[in-house]
């Protein structure tokens, strides 16, 4: 059954190659350019197309302007790089506040990404805060219990050594001293 399928397919297609017509046929070494069809256009300069100015079925002469851009590559790879620039600038901002222990000032700017960027940074550091609050909380609780659990084994071994050393030869010997020599 398959071989029967695989070789109707190769009868289908050695008919359909016999009867169909090419249009035209081109040989060539390099780059291949219709000249009836769309032809693509680049920019040197890159950038973003804001609008066509170009109309279909027309032809124009070299050096007309076809496309209005609105940026550049270039000034789009600025606008990227001063954005990551302020973004990490609020960083900055917010950790060597978190360092000084004091409130981060952050700059300010009508620039809503930094605007959203300095918004996280201040969530970010009253967690860190809160954080610092715990932990300090936990630490000083253990301190008391640890200072607490001293005291108490302190008071329990207090008396166990007082009887044992009243009990001792030699605070029976200090004693009899103590007696006779009350000096």
């Amino acid at each position: 059954m398959l071989l029967q399928a695989i070789l109707a397919f190769f009868a289908i297609f050695f008919v359909w190659g016999m009867l169909t017509k090419l249009d035209r046929t081109v040989h060539a070494v390099g780059q291949i350019v219709p000249t009836a069809q769309l032809q693509v256009m680049s920019n040197l300069e890159g950038g973003i197309v804001q609008e066509t100015l170009a109309k279909q079925a027309r032809s124009y002469v070299p050096m007309i302007r076809l496309f209005a851009s609105i940026t550049t590559a270039s000034g789009g790879d600025f606008d990227a790089n001063q954005s990551a620039f302020n973004s990490l600038q609020v960083k900055v901002s917010r950790l060597e506040a978190q360092l000084a222990g004091r409130s981060p000032q952050f700059p300010a700017t009508q620039d809503v990404a930094v605007t959203e960027q300095i918004g996280i940074e201040r969530s970010l550091y009253l967690s860190r805060q809160l954080d610092l609050q715990g932990l300090t909380s936990a630490g000083q609780a253990r301190l008391i219990q640890a200072e607490r659990a001293v005291a108490e084994a302190e008071a329990m071994s207090m008396p166990r050594w007082r009887d044992r050393y009243a009990a001792s030869p030699r605070c029976q010997r200090h004693r009899a001293a103590s007696v006779i020599d009350p000096s």
